[in-house]
């Protein structure tokens, strides 16, 4: 049997430049020990774009603004 030739990965492995773990799906998506916290939820406007169409500039301006201080 023979050995494999080492990939350029596993060079990087051997000589401690690339830790084996962080290749795991999502591990840059991680801060080290922990999981990343979830966004702030945004408020969602319910209107149509019928309601929008029927209203004003300053009617949609105005429901906005109030959605946006909830």
């Amino acid at each position: 049997m023979t050995a494999r030739p080492a990939s350029s990965y596993d060079e990087a492995v051997r000589l401690g430049r690339i830790d084996p773990a962080a290749s795991a799906y999502g591990a840059h998506l991680r801060r080290k020990g922990i999981l990343r916290p979830l966004p702030e939820p945004v408020a969602l406007l319910d209107t149509t774009p019928r309601d929008e169409a029927d209203a004003t500039l300053a009617e949609v301006a105005e429901t906005v603004l109030k959605r946006i201080r909830l």
